[in-house]
């Protein structure tokens, strides 16, 4: 049976599909099990009404949310009809910014509990509450099936006790759904990675679909999908010939598995957000809004107060000090640290965190726009599916969890906004994480004193109490009112009606202020002299100024460059020089046993404490700034300013003033950048793209005439070659295996095509300019998807090596041979311009500078102002690729690329033939050894002949040289008449390109390869006859594949036939599709 032969990769201590009998430990984990969901479910209702004493929720993502239910409305027979019109459907939530699966079930919910609408607080808080219980079910079940029943509990009730959880839970929003959703697909998927069940698959693929329904953020998961299944197949992967019928079983379960889950994830989306397609633009839009807010591009003034806060490190501590408490957080991240590299080698794990943390966290923090997300995301993932050939078999199961946790906290960290609250996804894993550590602690400190086992046993009970007791504490807020409640009734026994109440625009308000006159200050506002004035005016008008919480003084203390007037404002204000003290402080800290955790609003925005502000009785313990999400909705500080000195304006002008500094109004103002919608321009750039244009890299930031490889050019541009065929060899020689040379020098043609692919999309979708830097990156999108192979196909990769070196040997002398020949040709005459034969090398070159200088694609017309060039231009642009890497100047670039693309034509043609030739030699040799050892010759059964590699010399000339005989034609003649003392013809250059009759009508010109290079018009039909042989290179793998079987070891071979018949279609249509762009007169048809 398949199941006897390999164990499941998949879990490190599951037991798979195998039921254990009842026994006292089951009873004993179950009891435990049971009391940890009583006690999540108390933490998670306790002072679920928390908002009490407001007429509603003091939350706005509550409130947007109950608006959206109230909107949506259960459509009834008659509106059937209108459920597919996006305007009419009385079904359709209008908007985007939140999934539609949440505001559906919680429709539902509502209409089944009865109550009025405000009720909807008690119901989606309580469902809730009820999710986040069902999360720590699943950390347990998680848990106890990758590694064992002990860290699924520990986990488990660490979890139930974690404040970020407790909190979240009391709100109605989506962020525990989004994070049940997460964690029970994972679960799935690790039933689908241990056993491979199709029904698996497809609850996994619908989970993933409502959690995509949810939020977008969801998305990574597609990339723990794909892992759930390739641990499925992994087991067998490189399995012995015998085994082979296995593997092929377990693969086909796999595809189809994954297809199936893959059409039940979308299709399951489809369901539950219909509108996502009825109505994709408005969903479309809703989407980039909030892809833009996240990364900042939107200026929303909720999310200033992440300016200049630290990538990755922010996330880090906020969730330690805040969201766990520092001993959970400090064992979460360490755990987290932990399962990355449990179960590898040092340099093994070394080289993982470098490539798979460092190198796509670089990548974000240059830029975040969605080509950099999705090439950091890719990195991560590929350095971690290549983890699996060299980490320890029981450690494997943690790559699932991680292939969804690492991408989404790399993307996460680095954008700009940083919401607690978006790392609840991941934090219940970030916890069985650290379970997981301290178990395997545990087991192996004591395999040297036994004692240690109790004192790390110690130490886990402590987590748990401790992060108990800060639970507790939590639950001191829900003790008592709300503070903005308690703010309120001190105004209305202190206060006589008709006060003047000063607050903040941008800022929630304070319930029942009627009575009161309550203007707002526009604090958040461009900082400018009407602004002071109107300020200065309110402020000397008042009587009391009202604060619900930091949200404000919190964040533009912070900006004094943005807020230099408004900054000065609030270190007067608190620091009494504007004539107001402190009146009245609400707070309500986590306390417990006369312990309370302070959260300091006044130490990062720089502010002085004011005047009469008292610490809470007790012990005081400072855990510093805490993100404005963690407390501003349930326990703000609240602060009341009297107005006792009742300064005018205009001496509150004038201390502002002062404390604002010289010339505070000379500053810059911010403003958001409101984006345009490009209009049809026919064949003209629209205003942004020829903006775009002009504004991108100028000749000398692209050309260094003074640079090593200026200096060296022939050397620079060699090197360049050589590192994108290396870039791409792993890729290659998997995917032209059935060759006998391996595609080697199909590599070097492959290489450039991909890398100059990879730079021309980022280019033409305008997620990256064209630059040094968009090269680089495709070398290094190349560079990792070969590791990621190599990873699979080492042993085979160095065989290769060891076995062909006299072939690779002899390939590159024929490349470079070829190369440095053709250069030393251009270099008798290298001028790219003559008054009647130089042809068409000013267009050319004309062609190959506007798409040097363009930023984006299609490059601007050089010959039409305010146009694009309207042309087949993709030679031009892996030219300009190469001069981007390189800096070398285009009159040397064109000079050099003329040699190259010879160089890769003779590459192509030596490398069909030679692998022709050995084809049928190696043959040959197997059919001899069949009729007996003493028939077959010995230059047949060696591993090296030169017979194919004469072959395939012959055949480079025959291409690229001497294709055509009229020349030879003409030196005889010139002889014969030599011969007959007659007058020598000349050498008519232009008649071995002319083989119609002469001055045929249509001036049909017939060029063979030789005349095209020497020629050297570096036009579309030079630059795609080295392509066209990739074409029939590809071709003749797909050919020989078919033919033989495969062979070679690694584990690559063992993944079937499917895929490596699928890579190399795919090489094949990539390079058949190249040939449109670059010469589309000589399109295959």
């Amino acid at each position: 049976m398949e199941s006897t032969q390999s164990q499941p990769s998949g879990g490190e201590q599951s037991t798979g599909g195998v039921r254990r009998p009842f026994d006292r430990n089951s009873i004993l984990a179950a009891a435990a099990l049971a009391v940890i969901l009583v006690i999540a479910l108390a933490l998670r209702l306790y002072g679920i009404s928390w908002h009490e004493g407001y007429g509603y929720s003091p939350h706005p993502d509550e409130r947007h949310i109950i608006s959206l239910i109230e909107g949506i409305e259960f459509p009834t027979l008659g509106d059937l009809g209108d459920l597919l019109d996006a305007e009419r459907s009385p079904w359709n939530p209008g908007q985007f910014a939140y999934g539609s699966f949440p505001l559906y079930l919680f429709k539902i919910a509502h209409s089944i509990i009865p109550g009025d609408v405000y009720d909807v607080w008690t119901v989606g808080r309580g469902l809730s509450a009820l999710a986040d219980v069902c999360v720590v079910f699943l950390t347990y079940l998680l848990g106890a099936s990758l590694y064992g029943r002990r860290q699924g509990l520990l986990a488990a009730a660490l979890v139930s006790l974690a404040v970020i959880h407790i909190q979240l839970s009391h709100f109605l929003t989506f962020d525990i759904v989004l994070g049940l959703t997460s964690i029970a697909a994972l679960y799935f998927m690790h039933r689908v990675a241990v056993g491979g069940r199709l029904r698996d698959s497809v609850i996994a693929g619908v989970i993933v679909g409502l959690g995509l329904a949810t939020k977008v953020s969801m998305a990574p998961m597609y990339l723990a999908l794909v892992v759930a299944h390739l641990l499925y197949v992994l087991p067998v992967l490189g399995a012995a010939e015998g085994d082979r019928n296995v593997a092929s079983r377990r693969i086909g379960v796999a595809f189809v598995g994954l297809l199936t889950a893959g059409c039940a994830s979308l299709a399951t989306f489809m369901i539950v957000q219909p509108y996502a397609i009825i109505d994709a633009s408005r969903f479309v839009a809703d989407v980039t809004e909030q892809s833009e807010m996240v990364r900042r591009i939107r200026d929303y003034p909720y999310t200033r107060q992440y300016i200049d806060t630290a990538a990755y490190l922010y996330h880090v501590r906020q969730l330690a000090a805040f969201g766990l408490g520092w001993p959970l957080g400090t064992v979460a991240w360490a755990g987290l640290l932990y399962a990355s590299l449990r179960g590898m080698r040092f340099y093994h794990g070394l080289a993982y965190l470098v490539v798979g943390w460092l190198i796509p966290m670089g990548l974000l923090l240059i830029s975040t726009g969605i080509v950099f997300i999705a090439a950091a995301s890719m990195i991560a993932f590929a350095a971690l599916v290549a983890t699996l050939g060299v980490r320890s078999r029981e450690s494997r199961g943690t790559v699932l969890l991680l292939s969804w946790v690492v991408p989404y906290l790399l993307v996460t960290g680095a954008f700009q906004v940083k919401f607690t609250r978006y790392l609840i996804p991941v934090a219940p894993l970030l916890v069985l994480f650290g379970a997981q550590m301290l178990f395997h602690l545990w087991e192996w400190v004591g395999g040297y004193r036994r004692w240690l086992r109790h004192v790390v046993a110690a130490a886990m009970i402590a987590l748990v109490a401790v992060t108990g007791l800060y639970a507790l504490a939590y639950m001191g807020v829900y003790q008592t009112t709300h503070t903005a409640v308690r703010s309120s009734e001190w105004i209305k026994r202190n206060m006589p009606e008709g006060s003047v109440i000063l607050m903040e625009h941008w800022e929630e308000g304070i319930p029942d202020l009627g009575r009161y006159d309550v203007p707002r200050l526009p604090v958040y506002e461009n900082d400018t002299p009407r602004k002071l004035d109107g300020m200065a005016a309110e402020l000397a008008r008042a009587d009391y100024i009202l604060f619900y919480s930091n949200r404000l003084y919190g964040t533009i203390t912070r900006l004094p460059e943005r807020y230099p007037v408004t900054s000065a404002y609030y270190r007067q204000l608190f620091g009494g020089e504007l004539g107001y003290r402190l009146a009245n402080v609400e707070t309500s800290y986590p306390n417990i046993a006369g312990v309370t955790l302070v959260d300091d609003t006044y130490g990062r925005p720089g502010l002085p404490t004011p005047e009469g502000q008292k610490k809470p009785p007790g012990l005081n313990v400072n855990l510093g700034y805490a993100d404005e999400s963690f407390s501003v909705y349930d326990h703000p500080k609240g602060l009341v300013f009297e107005n006792v000195e009742r300064l005018d304006a205009g001496t509150i002008r004038e201390r502002i003033l002062d404390a604002a500094g010289d010339d505070p109004f000379g500053l810059e103002d911010f403003r958001a950048a409101t984006p345009t919608v490009p209009k049809p321009v026919g064949l003209l750039l629209s205003e942004e793209d020829l903006r775009a244009q002009r504004v991108g890299g100028t000749w000398t930031d692209i050309v260094n005439p003074d640079g090593i490889a200026s200096r060296m050019p022939v050397f620079a541009w060699l090197v360049v070659m050589q590192l994108m065929a290396f870039a791409i060899l792993p890729i290659a020689l998997a995917v032209f295996r059935s060759l006998p040379d391996r595609g080697y020098l199909l590599a070097k043609l492959l290489g450039i095509l991909v890398v100059s692919l990879v730079a021309w999309l980022l280019a033409s979708l305008q997620w990256m300019a064209f630059s040094f830097g968009s090269v680089l990156l495709g070398v290094g999108a190349v560079g990792v998807a070969s590791c990621v192979v190599l990873g699979f196909t080492w042993s085979s990769f160095l065989s290769f090596f060891r076995e062909r070196w006299r072939v690779i040997a002899i390939c590159e002398v024929v490349f470079i041979a070829a190369f440095i020949a053709f250069v030393v040709l251009r270099m008798a005459n290298p001028d790219l311009w003559h008054q009647w034969q130089g042809g068409e090398k000013p267009m050319d070159t004309a062609y190959l500078n506007a798409v040097l200088k363009s930023s984006f694609m299609p490059p601007y017309d050089p010959w039409y102002a305010g146009g694009y060039l309207n042309y087949y231009y993709w030679g031009q642009f892996i030219v300009a690729s190469f001069i981007h890497a390189t800096g070398i100047d285009t009159a040397v670039a064109v000079n050099l690329a003329v040699p190259m693309f010879f160089a890769l034509t003779v590459a192509g043609a030596f490398s069909i033939v030679y692998n022709l030739a050995e084809s049928a030699r190696t043959k040959l040799s197997r059919r001899q050894a069949r009729e007996g050892p003493g028939d077959v010759p010995e230059k047949h059964t060696s591993s090296f002949a030169w017979s194919p590699v004469l072959a395939g010399v012959a055949a480079a000339l025959f291409v690229t040289v001497i294709g055509n005989l009229d020349g030879a034609i003409q030196s005889i003649e010139n002889l014969w008449a030599f011969i007959q003392n007659e007058p020598l013809r000349g050498f008519d250059f232009w008649r071995s390109s002319r083989m119609m009759s002469p001055d045929p009508p249509g001036n049909e010109i017939t060029e063979f390869p030789f005349f095209t290079f020497l020629f050297a018009d570096l036009h579309a039909h030079l630059m795609a006859l080295p392509f066209t042989v990739l074409v029939v290179g590809a071709a003749l793998a797909v050919v020989l594949r078919a033919r033989d079987s495969v062979r070679g070891s690694g584990r690559l071979a063992g993944m079937g036939w499917g895929l490596a018949d699928f890579a190399q279609v795919a090489v094949l249509g990539v390079a058949v599709g190249a040939l449109r762009p670059l010469n589309t007169w000589d399109y295959p048809t």
